[in-house]
C-alpha cells in the first residue's frame, strides 16, 4: 500500500529525507541513492539488497576509472532496481518527479479522470466530480472526447487535450456520447481545490440496488465521512444491495480506508511491519486506533457510523490500487462480499515512502510489509471472485459498462 507521507509521518516518526547538498560526481549520487536504500529498504527482496548493490557498484565503479556521466550512474541504479524485482520501488527521474509533483501550485482542471483510446482516437471520462467545470457543463462518466479546438485526439496528439486544461485558456471540445450525435462543449480548466467524493446513485438501476462510486482515500475526515452518510441513504431508500465501485480508486490515506471499511465490516485491521516493530491498526465505527495505544479522538475526526449489512459486490480493475486494494481484500478476507473484475495494480502488501535526489530525482522505497493479523504477508494484489475485464470502449462507444452489468446480473441471482 502507498499512504499518504504525512500521516505516516505523524503516526509512527519515520525519518524522512532532507534536502542534499548535489553530488559532485557520478559515482557519489549512486552511492547517494544506493545509501537511501541500504537505510529505507525493507521490501521482500531485502536479502538481495546488498550482494546488488556491491555488483552494480563496482560496475559503475570500473566505467568511471576512464569517463562516466550522469546517465551512465541513473542506468546504473535501474540496473539495480531491475535486478532486485520489487515494482513498488522505482526511480524517477528528476523531470518525471517534476511532472509528478505538477509544480509549486495545482493547474487548472476540469474535475474528471479519463483513459485515452488509442484506436479509438478518444479520451474517455471515468470520473467527472459535479461541482468541476466538467461537471457544471453537463459531462457524465461515459462521454469522450474526440477534438480540441478542431483538432483530432490522434495518439500524435494525445497529450493536447491535457496540455488545453492545464493552460487555463477557454476551448471547445468536441465529445462523443453512446447512441447520440457528436456535441461540441465550450470548456475552461480552473484552478480549484476539487475533492473527488464518494457519490451514490440509483438512477437507472433495478430496485433496490445501489451503485457506491469511491473515487479515492485522500480527503482526510472527510471520504469516510461521506461515505457513512451515503450508507444512511441507502438504509433509508431502503436498498438490499450496494455494488462498490473501486475501478481507478489509487487508494491514499489508510485512516480514511479503515474508517472507511467500517461501514461495511464491523472490524477491519492492517498491520504495517518495519525492521524491529509493527504497527497494527484498527478500525471500528467509524474510529481508528493503533494497537498498544491510547485511542486519540482528537488525531481523527471519526464519523457518525452506520453499518451496511445488506449486500455487497466491489468492483476493481487494473488500476485499482493501495489503499482500495486493502479494502477490496478486507471484503475478501471476512467474507462479506464479492470482487468482481480484474487483478488489481499491485501496491497491496507494501508501504512506500519517497525521497528526494540531489539531482531532483526521486526513490520511491519499500520501507514496510503488510501482514494479515495472522501475521502472514498480504499478497500483492486483489484476484477477483469473478473475472470481468473492464471495457471503457464499450462505455464510450456503446453506453455499455460490462462490469456493472455483470454485478447487477450476480446482485439479481444472489437476491433470488
Amino acid at each position: 500500500m502507498t499512504f499518504k507521507t504525512a500521516l505516516m509521518v505523524l503516526l509512527l516518526a519515520l525519518p524522512l529525507s532532507a534536502c542534499t547538498a548535489r553530488s559532485n560526481t557520478p559515482l557519489e549520487w549512486f552511492n547517494e541513492a544506493t545509501g537511501l536504500l541500504e537505510k529505507h529498504y525493507y521490501g521482500f527482496q531485502l536479502d538481495h539488497l546488498k550482494p546488488l548493490i556491491q555488483k552494480n557498484r563496482h560496475a559503475l565503479s570500473l566505467r568511471c576509472q576512464t569517463e562516466c556521466s550522469w546517465q551512465d550512474a541513473e542506468s546504473q541504479l535501474k540496473n539495480l532496481l531491475g535486478g532486485l524485482g520489487d515494482p513498488h520501488t522505482v526511480y524517477r527521474t528528476a523531470e518525471q518527479s517534476q511532472s509528478d509533483q505538477g509544480g509549486n501550485t495545482a493547474p487548472p482542471t476540469l474535475g474528471i479522470r479519463m483513459s485515452y483510446l488509442p484506436a479509438q482516437k478518444a479520451h474517455v471520462l471515468l470520473v467527472v466530480q459535479p461541482d468541476g467545470p466538467a461537471g457544471k457543463a453537463g459531462l457524465k462518466r461515459g462521454d469522450a472526447f474526440v477534438a480540441v479546438n478542431g483538432m483530432a485526439c490522434t495518439p500524435e496528439n494525445e497529450n493536447l487535450l491535457r496540455e488545453t486544461i492545464r493552460s487555463g485558456k477557454p476551448f471547445k471540445a468536441t465529445l462523443h456520447a453512446a447512441q447520440s450525435p457528436p456535441k461540441e462543449v465550450q470548456l475552461q480548466g480552473k484552478v480549484q481545490n476539487l475533492m473527488f467524493m464518494p457519490q451514490l446513485y440509483t438512477a437507472g438501476l433495478p430496485r433496490g440496488v445501489g451503485l457506491l462510486h469511491i473515487p479515492d482515500f485522500d480527503v482526510w475526515e472527510k471520504t469516510s465521512a461521506r461515505i457513512h452518510q451515503l450508507i444512511k441513504s441507502a438504509q433509508d431508500q431502503n436498498l438490499n444491495t450496494l455494488i462498490v465501485d473501486l475501478r481507478d480508486n489509487p487508494g491514499g490515506y489508510v485512516w480514511e480506508m479503515l474508517s472507511s471499511s467500517s461501514a461495511f465490516m464491523k472490524q477491519v485491521e492492517s498491520i504495517d511491519s518495519f525492521p524491529g516493530k509493527k504497527v497494527h491498526l484498527i478500525g471500528w465505527e467509524g474510529k481508528v486506533r493503533q494497537v498498544g495505544k491510547l485511542y486519540l479522538p482528537f488525531f481523527y475526526k471519526a464519523p457518525t457510523a452506520q453499518l451496511w449489512t445488506g449486500q455487497i459486490i466491489a468492483l476493481v480493475n487494473q488500476k485499482t490500487a493501495s489503499a482500495a486494494e486493502s479494502f477490496a481484500y478486507n471484503l475478501q478476507l471476512q467474507k462479506r462480499g464479492l470482487v468482481i473484475g480484474e487483478p488489481t495494480k499491485g501496491l497491496l502488501n507494501t508501504t512506500t515512502e519517497q525521497y528526494d535526489l540531489s539531482n531532483g530525482g526521486t526513490l520511491v522505497v519499500t520501507i514496510t510489509r503488510t501482514l494479515t493479523v495472522q501475521d502472514t504477508p498480504y499478497p500483492e494484489r486483489v484476484t477477483p471472485d469473478v473475472y470481468v475485464q473492464d471495457d471503457p470502449n464499450a462505455l464510450a462507444f456503446q453506453g455499455r459498462d460490462v462490469m456493472l452489468e455483470k454485478a447487477l446480473q450476480v446482485a439479481a441471482q444472489q437476491v433470488r
